[in-house]
């Protein structure tokens, strides 16, 4: 008999199968008690024997026949990947009569990999350290593209930006003395403005204005202490003025700002634009490639921890319950569930499931370093990991998607996560497989995920 998908509860799922007839068994797959009353009744109307697995039982039983297909049974907690994975390989759910002979609880990451036919095990962590120190962070903790790149439009000038802004971000050019207008044609902030100062190109925060000084030559003036934000900004050497003088470029795009002047930032304000503490972004700035940062510029008042909000990328099995834990946390502003750690982009949640993608269910985090620390954030962290010791098993949840991985966005972050996972491995006195890896781009999963 073939299998029928019946979706929904209550009175819903008996008006999907009033025309179903010779019904032998009813499978309840959700946790969800509301349904189980309903499928009972459901049953029993329709003559079915209802066989219920119960989320203690693990979910994955094979069992090995002279003829037909592989049988797996999926459990009462299963997620959609266990039904992806059965229906691409042709199984079927048992009736559940049959006698298991293999418990999933009881097999190694190794067997497991091979029951599953899931691809190979990753490089060694040792390996994954080992490259991700000789490769340049894409996303930096402050959830902004800190890797040099060359792909910026350098052939052409955003819509908004002033002529002088275009000459000045793209051909280096310098603005007339006196000038003091914004990327935009706004006029430079009056002294004592608290905000924050950001690039004209990508958003990306530049200068707090209490890195501001008063300037006697004509341009903003901004010193090199008082701020963290200087992670956006290289220098480069500039002998266009038959001189050897230290350029300052923005690190992502390499578009001109101005010149070190032995400690003394002397800043073109056309390369700028200005974003008012706990104001809205300009509109025609892009967003963060950073989705968690992204979601808490969009809030009220947002802007407040612009160049403050710090982003870390988690992953602990199912994202579900993972990201609900993590928003809970005092200091936690944003939790956004997706996807990291695959090449493909714009991963679905079923491409996902299938455990070929190569990502793993992650929760991208933005939180505020005044109130929680990073090192705060993995001690939580390391009690929301089902089990740190495995690399397919998560409670639950097998499968490569359901890796623990931390991805760092500093050098900073991944030398903390390094001693925060020696301590976490002490206290259990076992060694953690949990991944340290690069943070590169986060792909966020589909609105239903978010809840």
């Amino acid at each position: 008999m073939p299998l029928v998908h019946i979706h929904g509860d209550d009175g819903r799922a008996a008006a999907q199968v009033d025309s179903i007839s010779g019904v032998r068994a009813i499978f309840e797959l959700g946790v969800c008690s509301r349904s189980s009353i309903p499928l009972l009744e459901l049953s029993e109307a329709l003559g079915a024997s209802l066989y219920r697995y119960q989320p203690s039982v693990a979910m994955f039983k094979r069992l090995h026949g002279t003829d037909g297909p592989t049988w797996i049974a999926i459990g009462t907690a299963s997620a959609a990947s266990e039904e992806i994975i059965a229906d691409a390989n042709g199984w079927g759910y048992l009736a559940g009569d049959e006698e298991p002979v293999l418990d999933t609880k009881a097999l190694t990451d190794a067997e497991l990999r091979r029951l599953m036919t899931l691809p190979a095990e990753r490089s060694s962590d040792e390996q994954t350290i080992a490259d991700a120190m000789s490769t340049p962070i894409v996303i930096g903790e402050l959830g902004y593209q800190v890797m040099s790149s060359v792909e910026f439009q350098q052939n052409g000038r955003h819509t908004s930006w002033t002529t002088i802004a275009a000459r000045v971000l793209l051909f280096g050019s310098t603005e007339p003395p006196h000038s003091y207008t914004l990327a935009d044609g706004t006029p430079f902030p009056a002294e004592g403005s608290d905000g924050v100062f950001v690039s004209a190109a990508t958003g990306a925060p530049l200068f707090d204005s209490v890195q501001r000084r008063r300037s006697t030559s004509g341009w903003p003036s901004f010193v090199a202490t008082g701020g963290t934000l200087s992670k956006h900004l290289k220098p480069s050497m500039d002998y266009s003025a038959g001189t050897a003088r230290v350029e300052l470029v923005e690190s992502h795009t390499g578009l001109h700002l101005g010149h070190d002047l032995g400690g003394v930032y002397c800043i073109n304000a056309a390369a700028l634009a200005f974003v008012p503490r706990g104001e809205p972004m300009p509109v025609w700035l892009p967003e963060p490639p950073a989705p968690a940062l992204a979601a808490l510029l969009r809030t009220h008042r947002g802007t407040r921890w612009l160049g403050r909000a710090t982003v870390a990328t988690l992953a602990a099995g199912c994202f579900w319950h993972f990201r609900r834990s993590l928003a809970a946390i005092p200091g936690v502003l944003v939790a956004v569930a997706g996807y990291c750690g695959g090449e493909s982009e714009s991963p679905t949640y079923e491409d996902v499931c299938t455990g070929r993608s190569g990502h793993v269910e992650a929760v991208q985090v933005a939180f505020d370093p005044l109130v929680l620390t990073f090192t705060e954030l993995l001690e939580s962290y390391w009690g929301m990991v089902p089990d740190p010791t495995s690399s397919y098993r998560q409670g639950m949840d097998i499968g490569p998607q359901y890796e623990s991985a931390i991805f760092f966005h500093s050098d900073e972050q991944r030398q903390l996560a390094l001693l925060s996972r020696e301590r976490a491995g002490r206290r259990i006195d076992a060694k953690i497989v949990t991944k340290l890896r690069p943070a590169g781009h986060f792909w966020m999963a589909e609105v239903e995920h978010q809840r």
